[in-house]
């Protein structure tokens, strides 16, 4: 709206010059020869002052604030909270969202629904008969071990007598899903009285995993956790350290050497089991599922290691996660999308904005998600490969692909070059997936570059700099200080409230045009 005024502002004045200057020129070449005493020299400024006067539209910034200000009190009874009168007719403008996933299009309320050791799948529910069964005992309470102990969440003390499923609990939606199923095949707080945290990795969007390492405080019940034969030797003091990891299968798989079998016995992972195991990975990633990786290394006495204090240990404990590692389990969880996202996206469309998606998750569950959103339709999926890197004579990427979407990964983004990031904005369904706040952030500036409104919606952290960058930044109440702090405009309740923002903003500049024009 500001570009439109200043064109406005820009022919009120060219207008007022041009009178001013046919002013000028009629008394100096007719009126002061003609009738040398009726227009002096001061009154022709007089006369020229008050033209000038006439076209100042004086009116015009009381309209325009007036308008933002009752725009903004409406918004605000509809549970949109605006930080300044700026946002809500930038907002009317704005041909693009970028929206993350987690806590945005979904409700950020992760449960565990399958686990597996090696390609056997079960749900949590028949690992629990199981266990009361005695099959897979060992197998799932390794399972059980790894989940709780690499594991940032904690259960509110104050919720302890509730069933499991309604217990509160502090940590993010990953850690809350992985923590409920730990408990759902025995107690956490019994695990965690056995084992001493010595090092801890937090989880972060550029290493897509968390790590933890522990030394035994209690014998019992280790072999339950690491498996009878890994336990009399951790026991006879053969092994000093268990170093665990929980992350995104892709990143980790690749350095598992060894799995835990369904019978609880370790074994070495081969190829083609390692294909098989990436398999199931995809299967359920196809499914909208976020699928994370249970491993585990035994750190043996006989190997030098730094001492847990020093600097120099948290750099070796770097380098044990670079291979070796033990494939414990596969989770699958499913963080069900807002049931109202079908029908905001479908809405935004009509409304000619483009909405895409920015998050850190892996490609097929993004893309799978999306599509329950309502974001992809299309039946085709191009990917990196269908962006050209130069023009070509005979092709004209100018045009929009129909009926095909686009999915591209973080390190897809930062291989692009101009010609292709043309070629991308022309797509009017794309999903990015395992970005960064880096390649979130270069997303915003690329769109923004060529001449895009961007709207960009996030709750994290790992969102904060592109929902700074964007030309409004939306967060959810829900969301963290961070977010909250860097948007532009906050959803008091639900996000379909983003459609009422726009329709408000839109109503902006219908509302000055009838001040400017009446």
């Amino acid at each position: 709206m500001e570009k439109d005024i200043f064109r406005f502002v820009l022919l009120i004045v060219l207008i007022m010059v041009s009178w001013i200057i046919i002013l000028v020129a009629v008394w100096a070449g007719w009126l002061r020869k003609s009738h040398p005493g009726w227009i002096d020299v001061s009154a022709l400024i007089v006369s020229c002052v008050s033209v000038a006067i006439a076209y100042i539209p004086e009116g015009l910034p009381i309209a325009v604030t007036s308008s933002l200000t009752i725009t903004a009190n409406l918004m605000k009874k509809n549970k949109i909270l605006c930080k300044s009168l700026k946002t809500v007719e930038t907002l009317g403008s704005v041909s693009i969202i970028c929206s993350d996933k987690t806590g945005t299009l979904a409700k950020n309320k992760m449960v565990a629904t399958d686990c597996s050791l090696y390609t056997t799948t079960f749900t949590p529910e028949t690992a629990m008969d199981d266990i009361r069964l005695n099959q897979r005992r060992s197998g799932i309470h390794q399972i059980r071990a790894v989940a709780g102990l690499c594991n940032s969440a904690e259960f509110d003390p104050e919720s302890g007598k509730e069933a499991l499923v309604d217990r509160h609990i502090f940590g993010d939606a990953t850690d809350q899903a992985a923590l409920r199923l730990s408990e759902g095949f025995g107690l956490v707080s019994e695990l965690r009285e056995a084992w001493t945290s010595i090092f801890e990795l937090s989880f972060n969007s550029k290493n897509k995993f968390m790590a933890k390492a522990f030394t035994v405080s209690k014998d019992q019940n280790v072999d339950i956790c690491l498996g009878v034969s890994v336990a009399k030797e951790f026991t006879a003091g053969t092994v000093s350290r268990l170093l665990t990891v929980k992350g995104a299968p892709d990143i980790l798989l690749g350095r598992c050497t060894s799995m835990v079998q369904p019978d609880g016995s370790v074994a070495t992972l081969t190829e083609g089991q390692a294909a098989a195991v990436k398999q199931l990975k995809d299967q359920w990633s196809s499914g909208g599922k976020r699928v994370i990786l249970l491993a585990r290394k035994i750190l043996s006495t006989d190997r030098i290691l730094p001492d847990s204090s020093s600097p120099e240990f948290e750099t070796q404990m770097m380098h044990e996660l670079q291979s070796g590692l033990t494939l414990v389990s596969l989770l699958a969880m499913i963080d069900p999308p807002r049931p109202e996202m079908p029908e905001v996206i479908a809405t935004l469309r009509g409304a000619g904005i483009r909405a895409f998606m920015v998050t850190g998750d892996f490609g097929l569950t993004a893309l799978a998600i999306a599509r329950q959103c309502g974001m992809v339709t299309a039946q085709v999926v191009h990917d990196a490969s269908s962006l050209v890197r130069f023009p070509t004579e005979d092709a004209d990427h100018s045009k929009p692909p129909r009926d095909a979407a686009l999915l591209l990964s973080g390190a897809d983004l930062m291989s692009l070059n101009e010609h292709q990031w043309e070629q991308l904005c022309n797509y009017n369904e794309i999903v990015f997936s395992r970005t960064t706040p880096d390649q979130k952030l270069r997303t915003v500036r690329e769109f923004q570059a060529r001449k895009q409104v961007v709207g960009m919606t996030g709750d994290g952290v790992n969102d904060a700099p592109a929902l700074k960058a964007a030309d409004v930044g939306i967060s959810l109440t829900s969301g963290s200080d961070i977010a909250i702090e860097a948007a532009d405009m906050v959803l008091l309740e639900s996000f379909s409230a983003i459609v009422e923002a726009v329709r408000f903003g839109r109503a902006v500049f219908d509302n000055l045009k009838k001040v400017i024009v009446e």
